[in-house]
């Protein structure tokens, strides 16, 4: 150690080769001291001639910029300079958000009510584009005032978050609102007879218990509705039978329907819905789902698990049968999967049984792209006597997820799908899983890769990539 050059004789051999007296080294503070007065001055004339830029911007432009940030901090613009002290007075929206980054509510008192009172009473803007208002669970405000003021500005956007409190009638004769998001709104609200949205084109609201006070009275008000997110929750468990759940909506494109049970409770849900682009279905599987009117090469997402109810999962399957792409958690192998004639993509999250996913691809004649996730640890691999016709002739693109736990039948069925893929363009294999207990090192994810470049392949174009948990996305 004692021959090792230290940090000083290294700067000196830097400046003078071969001479390793650190005497002879220059000071270099003078250096460093002119130099940072240097700086300093540069940076303070730098920031008045940026000053003075951001002093001769319209004040349209200032506002807009205010416009693009949170309400609290556009207000504390107002000390930049004098041309500042009152831009943000004429801000086209207004963002209002007391809930911190982790989801905990902030001590609300009397002076944020007193802030968005006196943000209120000073601002000056003819119109309003958009008011979005987030409260925590634990708080509990008055904004049925803020809203009506609001609506006044032909308010555009509105977007609340707010617990236990009475919604404005305002609210559903907006003449201007394009987008109307209502969470956390934990009372069951009722809609008023009478609801005239006619420019409403997007609707996300959560509600509790009984759609029938709220959603189904607000839909038909919206005549050119065109996306939909609707969560139901804590359903009440009504002796008797409930009416079935009818979305009949001409003009929607994409519908997202979410019902979260607190005990099982019989649903129907009947969908017309003609131009449907993409529909998500979550929550829990209690509802028989009958498609009445449903397009052709629509997308569809269920993210409810089928071990919940094989058979109600199955209805659900034969209702989308003419989708073109399909994500799914997974997939029970216990019913008959339906034929899926127009599907060209395929993502299922997670496997129960390896060894039937030939079998399952069956189904899926005219599949050109695959994403596969996390298998069962119960999972085996015996190869099959018949390749599916997707993966010899359709198949272009493979995403695989690689898990420790069943890695031995995995690279089987990779070696399998290369070898009988004839179009096969990419494959990529992620090593790990976020539920797996045990992470790939780097040794095992470049023995993958080269035992990968050895398996037979019948595409000659294919490319196979191999990356860690967490960056393929």
């Amino acid at each position: 150690m004692d021959n090792e050059p230290g940090m000083g004789q290294r700067i000196t051999t830097e400046y003078a080769p071969g001479i390793t007296n650190t005497q002879s080294k220059p000071d270099p503070l003078p250096f460093l001291i002119s130099t940072t007065s240097l700086s300093l001055g540069n940076e303070m004339k730098t920031t008045n001639v940026r000053e003075e830029e951001m002093d001769s911007l319209p004040e349209e432009i200032r506002s807009h910029i205010l416009s693009l940030m949170p309400t609290k901090f556009a207000v504390q613009t107002s000390i930049l300079s004098k041309s500042w002290r009152y831009t943000w007075t004429l801000v086209t929206n207004l963002d209002f958000d007391f809930v911190d980054g982790d989801g905990d509510d902030y001590a609300l008192d009397l002076v944020d009510y007193t802030f968005v009172n006196r943000v209120f009473n000073s601002h000056k803007a003819s119109k309003l584009n958009i008011f979005r208002l987030h409260f925590g669970l634990n708080q509990n405000p008055n904004v049925s005032h803020w809203v009506d003021k609001a609506v006044k500005l032909n308010v555009c956007v509105l977007d609340m978050c707010v617990p236990r409190d009475h919604l404005p009638l305002s609210i559903f004769t907006c003449t201007t609102l394009t987008m109307l998001r209502l969470h956390h709104v934990e009372n069951i609200w009722e809609c008023p007879s009478r609801v005239t949205l006619p420019c409403l084109k997007t609707l996300d609201i959560i509600v509790y218990r009984n759609p029938f006070l709220n959603a189904f009275k607000l839909i038909p008000g919206c005549p050119v509705l065109e996306t939909l997110s609707l969560q139901v929750d804590y359903v009440c468990n009504l002796q008797q039978q409930q009416p079935p759940y009818i979305f009949s909506i001409p003009t929607l494109k994409r519908f997202k329907l979410t019902i979260n049970d607190d005990m099982p409770v019989f649903h129907k849900v009947v969908l017309r819905l003609p131009i449907l682009e993409h529909l998500c279905v979550g929550g829990s599987l209690s509802s028989l789902y009958v498609m009445e009117d449903l397009p052709p090469l629509f997308e569809a997402d269920i993210s409810s698990l089928s071990s919940s109810s094989p058979r109600l999962w199955l209805q659900l399957l034969k209702g989308i049968t003419g989708a073109k792409s399909l994500t799914t958690q997974d997939v029970d192998f216990l019913v008959r999967l339906p034929i899926f004639p127009n599907m060209k993509r395929l993502e299922v999250k997670l496997f129960i049984d390896l060894g039937k996913i030939p079998q399952f691809l069956e189904r899926f004649p005219d599949l050109k792209y695959i994403c596969l996730g996390l298998k069962s640890t119960l999972s085996y691999w015996m190869e099959p006597k018949v390749v599916p016709g997707c993966i010899r002739t359709n198949l272009t693109t493979l995403k695989y997820t690689l898990c420790k736990e069943t890695m031995r039948y995995d690279m089987k069925l990779l070696r399998y799908i290369l070898g009988n893929a004839e179009v096969l363009k990419t494959v990529t294999v992620t090593c790990g899983h976020l539920f797996s207990p045990e992470l790939f090192s780097l040794e095992e994810e470049k023995w993958v890769h080269s035992e990968l470049l050895k398996f037979p392949r019948a595409s000659m174009d294919c490319a196979i990539k191999v990356v860690a948990l967490g960056l393929l996305h």
